[in-house]
């Protein structure tokens, strides 16, 4: 259990609520996440001064995953120098640089007001198992009610109202792990609300169609039970769950599918994204070290040229896979600090207790496997879907080891 929201002043209250609110607000589209995301940032700045909160963010930002995040930076420095397009790389480079004290703040805030932590827990539960109802509603009963909320047409079908939230699957399937363990955290009903988002976020995978989502939920479900597993020391769940993933996998290769440009079954990877990869590919060794500049894939010579067959283009605005993008993008430089990086998140993840721990972990899981196959990396709104979920549970207290420890330790 965790304490209530006593003692906290207006301005606490409306930060957390806003908060926990933001990722699932995405059902209404990014523009709506970004204000419900500023309300939050604002309120929380006013509420406790922004002094204290920039200290507290300092001595994370020169924790060992801060310094490994300056690191970053400063190797993809690199790819914005040599970018075929400066500008606009200069941009989003300096944008994720203002992005990474936010984040600091924002879990220093959270670390410095537990009720308000405890609060936007409870706001991210309540508010997942709308949009999720919203997700699965609108495809299949009502559509009207997506188009009222992203104010689009009212007469758009139900294939159409699926279409305008697919991409809130992904965020959907991120979602997923940290309800269940925010569900756990707060006890009592919270514990039920949790345990019912679960299938509810797999019915609005389906609704919307979001194989995305879908990839991320899977490999999310693996490390959590390999969590388990370890933590419990019962490894037939973990062997449980490969299994299972085993016999899809080999359900798949017995159909003997028609594949495609990369010799992959249409079914799992349709062609477009394949042709986009094979293109992407292409460009890599010329320019093996830092890429092309930041955010710049869809700039490339051809990348407008449309997939044979198909109404895309190479590359209509990035690759499609985090990886492969960054690689374009940054080079093998950019690429390998990346990987440092999220090594480094993955290794004071595994530090918490045991529920947070497995959440975290399930958090990456998710959002590093869906974004092979969906959004830009460089995607603001997809970046701070990442952020805001995983500060939830840097920011987690707990008994064992206290609080004051995590702090304390060097990652």
């Amino acid at each position: 259990m965790v304490e209530g929201d006593r003692g906290l002043n207006s301005a606490q209250r409306i930060a957390a609520v806003a908060l926990g609110a933001a990722v699932p607000a995405l059902v209404s589209g990014r523009v709506t996440m970004a204000l419900v995301l500023i309300l939050a940032l604002g309120c929380a700045a006013a509420s406790h001064g922004v002094a204290p909160i920039a200290r507290a963010a300092w001595s994370f930002l020169r924790s060992g995953l801060g310094l490994a995040l300056g690191a970053l930076f400063l190797v993809w420095l690199g790819a914005v120098i040599g970018s075929v397009d400066p500008w606009g790389s200069i941009q989003v480079w300096g944008r994720m640089v203002a992005f990474v004290p936010l984040g600091s703040a924002l879990v220093a805030w959270l670390l410095m007001v537990p009720a308000a932590h405890a609060l936007a827990l409870r706001s991210l539960a309540v508010t997942s198992l709308v949009a999720g109802a919203i997700m699965v509603a609108g495809p299949w009963a009502l559509p009207a009610l997506i188009a009222l909320i992203a104010a689009k047409p009212l007469g758009m079908s139900g294939r159409d109202a699926g279409l305008q939230v697919k991409d809130v699957g992904s965020a959907l399937a991120c979602l997923m792990p940290i309800v269940l363990w925010a569900g756990w955290r707060l006890g009592g009903a919270w514990r039920a609300a949790g345990f019912a988002f679960q299938p509810l976020g797999v019915l609005a995978l389906v609704a919307v169609g979001s194989k995305a989502g879908g990839a991320g939920i899977l490999a999310a479900a693996i490390v959590a039970s390999g969590c388990l597993a370890a933590h419990r020391r019962r490894l037939w769940i973990y062997a449980l769950a490969v299994a299972t993933v085993a016999a899809v996998a080999s359900a798949l290769a017995m159909q003997r599918p028609s594949r495609g440009d990369l010799g992959l079954p249409l079914e799992v990877i349709d062609r477009a994204r394949q042709s986009i990869w094979r293109f992407a590919w292409s460009y890599v060794d010329q320019a093996p070290l830092f890429g092309h500049g930041i955010d710049t894939s869809n700039h490339l010579p051809g990348a407008a040229n449309l997939v044979p067959g198909t109404p895309f283009a190479y590359i209509p605005a990035h690759p499609h896979n985090w990886a492969l993008e960054v690689l374009v993008d940054s080079g093998a430089t950019g690429l390998a600090a990346l990987i440092g990086v999220l090594t480094v998140l993955a290794i004071r993840l595994a530090r918490l207790e045991p529920a947070s721990a497995t959440a975290g972990l399930a958090l990456m899981a998710s959002f590093w496997t869906s974004s092979l196959v969906n959004f830009s990396v460089w995607s603001a709104w997809w970046q701070w879907t990442f952020v805001i979920l995983a500060a939830f549970v840097l920011a987690a207290r707990s008994s064992a080891p206290s609080a004051e420890t995590e702090r304390s330790r060097p990652l």
